[in-house]
């Protein structure tokens, strides 16, 4: 999502999936929210932008914490955040793909389809 707000490369890539019918867990939005305001985004367009995305936030509940959490074991040695793993976690729990500039989750052997939007 980063990629394709702050037109990064990999943004082609990522605007057909996010302005269809995307999901967000609310931890990796919190995410989102914090590097497009400490790049220097204002309050206000961040809300107008988020609301023009009409995404569909999921809750970040204890079970996602704990599957987050487990993802540790099979992500340390890859230097993943906690951000990360959610991200990781809650495509496994919704069965969607994930989108990654990281192309070190391809090396994840998950129940989850990793897509890096860099090559």
């Amino acid at each position: 999502m980063l990629a394709y707000l702050q037109s990064e490369p990999g943004a082609e890539i990522v605007e057909p999936i996010l302005l269809g019918k995307s999901l967000v867990s609310a931890v990796n939005l919190a995410e989102i929210v914090s590097r497009l305001r400490d790049g220097g985004m204002p309050e206000p367009v961040i809300k107008e932008v988020l609301a023009e995305l009409s995404l569909t936030i999921v809750p970040f509940d204890a079970d996602s914490a704990l599957a987050t959490g487990l993802l540790i074991a099979l992500t340390k040695s890859l230097g993943l955040s906690l951000g990360d793993r959610a991200c990781i976690s809650f495509g496994i729990t919704c069965h969607r793909p994930v989108l990654t500039t990281n192309r070190n989750w391809e090396r994840l052997s998950l129940q989850v389809e990793i897509r890096a939007i860099r090559h």
